[in-house]
């Protein structure tokens, strides 16, 4: 598929006039993993496993929000917006590293051993820095604050739709992102600082506290694709209207060019 045909997709998405509907998506999603857990515990467990289908869509997210990020990059490299290139070329790296992480950098898949010196220093035992344990000892606090600030910050960005310039559309997400965001921070603190939440995460013995956080982190996950997504459209409609203001000064130039021929002509 071609790069034009991609950016055609993305574009076709329209995610302004989905607004709504992507805000109340998260609702439905979380309240079927509410009900899986409470009546198939089971098969809630199964699904939220290591190598399992939201551990996938979990990275799938994260590979395609650095993907879209890319893209986005390349329409940008020749701009004058740099500070706007910078950022969401730093974004898109990110993304890819931490999809990289979400499969142990392909450990499981290719099947190598993780080194003896990472090993004895890693929770899980496998190639992966998050879980190392001097880091793991500040997860909750930074997926707590990753959650405020993606889920809260919109209140204090202001409206700075009319200028698409400003750098804090590209660094603040948009409304209809919150619910995506505060997810991670609430299990975080309740998991971690509340007891009386430990007991309602624990309603079936079979699946343990702690594993309720990938249905959360997945939410993350759509919630940066989502980001890359209002990113990109966002750098579409500022390089269309740029390009528009280029074709306007070339086609003013031109007419003063016509006009001076025709004064010179009528001068001789």
């Amino acid at each position: 598929m071609k790069l034009t045909h991609v950016e055609q997709r993305l574009e076709a998405l329209n995610l302004q006039a989905n607004e709504k509907n992507f805000f109340f998506f998260p609702l439905l999603l979380g309240l079927g993993f509410v009900l899986l857990y409470v009546f198939l515990p089971d098969w809630y467990l199964r699904i939220i496993q290591e190598d399992r289908p939201v551990e996938y869509l979990q990275t799938v997210s994260y590979f395609l929000s650095s993907a879209i990020s890319f893209i986005a990059v390349v329409k940008l490299h020749k701009s004058k917006y740099k500070l706007i290139f910078w950022t969401l070329l730093i974004f898109a790296f990110s993304t890819m590293l931490i999809g990289l992480e979400e499969i142990s950098w392909g450990q499981r898949i290719l099947g190598f051993k993780t080194p003896k010196l990472l090993s004895d220093s890693n929770t899980q035992k496998e190639l992966t820095i998050h879980n190392l344990y001097t880091a793991q000892r500040n997860t909750s606090l930074l997926s707590i604050i990753i959650g405020l600030y993606g889920g809260l910050a919109w209140f204090i960005r202001g409206d700075t739709k009319i200028n698409l310039k400003d750098i804090r559309n590209f660094i603040v997400p948009d409304w209809y992102c919150c619910l995506y965001f505060l997810p991670i921070a609430l299990f975080y603190y309740t998991h971690g600082y509340m007891e009386s939440a430990k007991r309602v995460y624990s309603i079936h013995p079979q699946v343990a506290s702690w594993r309720h956080q990938e249905p959360a982190e997945l939410l993350l996950a759509l919630g940066f694709l989502l980001v890359a997504m209002s990113n990109y459209e966002k750098i579409s409609r500022l390089t269309n209207d740029q390009t528009s203001h280029s074709q306007i000064k070339i086609g003013v130039r031109q007419k003063k060019m016509v006009l001076n021929q025709q004064g010179q002509r009528v001068g001789t």
